[in-house]
């Protein structure tokens, strides 16, 4: 077992403390990225919001077609997006 956090977990804090106000997950994959992948960082970022160490605001928009894994918003532990207008579905 590890001592500190792993390789996506660390790509992830990196992020937070680069643009605290928040990104969406996928935003850290390539293009092309296979679904593998996507959800090796959401366990990463799973993982890290159950340490306390980010904040998760998962949404939808649009149809399940057009939205293949809804938006994963990370944030800073304790910050909150402005809400105007936007139907946030709850809080992972």
């Amino acid at each position: 077992m590890s001592k500190g956090p792993g390789v996506k977990q660390r790509l992830i804090l990196d992020e937070v403390e680069r643009r605290p106000w928040g990104f969406y997950l996928v935003e850290l994959l390539p293009d092309n990225h296979s679904e593998a992948e996507y959800q090796a960082l959401h366990r990463a970022c799973m993982n890290l919001y159950a340490q306390g160490r980010v904040t998760c605001i998962r949404y939808t928009t649009g149809t399940r077609r057009q939205c293949r894994y809804g938006k994963l918003l990370l944030l800073k532990p304790g910050l909150m997006p402005p809400v105007n207008r936007l139907s946030v579905k709850g809080i992972t």
